[in-house]
């Protein structure tokens, strides 16, 4: 972990606020909707608290969590509009002074609230335009050249694994 904190982003859980809603479940565990405090409030205490909705994957009991911090490291390279962002992350651990309790792992990302593509087509069948759905091919193509110019290969580019937001 200690070699991971150089490449990332390491938030305080305390900042993060996870919302009950499931946005999915991926290779190490679930995703879910949070809402992460900035840190403009705390430069100034005459700043209101600014909030960022982002999401949240969880590290499963039992998931490996070296290889889950390896996945947000690489997220960590990437800065393209077309690829989604890591914003931190939170490192798992117990507390609680007479009961134990144990937080996850947590890789906090950008939210895209529109999720997949794969559904977003789905829901909009018969309402999405051909301009629109150009839009998706370009920015699919955008993002993987960005990706391939850095030397990575993804292996599962599918519509299932290609995020939209509500300006896509």
């Amino acid at each position: 972990a200690a070699c991971v904190d150089q490449l990332v982003t390491v938030l305080r859980r305390s900042d993060l606020r996870l919302d009950a809603e499931l946005l999915g479940k991926g290779e190490f565990g679930e995703v879910r909707r949070g809402v992460l405090a900035t840190d403009a409030h705390r430069r100034s205490s005459r700043l209101p608290a600014l909030t960022v909705d982002v999401a949240c994957k969880t590290l499963l009991a039992g998931g490996d969590e070296r290889e889950f911090l390896a996945e947000a490291a690489l997220m960590a390279q990437f800065h393209d509009p077309n690829v989604v962002g890591l914003v931190g992350v939170v490192h798992g651990g117990r507390t609680g002074r007479w009961f134990k309790i144990v937080h996850p792992t947590i890789i906090v990302s950008g939210l895209m609230d529109c999720g997949a593509l794969r559904q977003r087509l789905m829901r909009g069948r018969d309402t999405i335009d051909l301009s629109t759905l150009v839009n998706f091919g370009i920015g699919v193509a955008e993002g993987m050249a960005y990706l391939a110019g850095k030397g990575y290969v993804h292996r599962d580019i599918a519509a299932r694994n290609v995020l939209v937001n509500t300006a896509g």
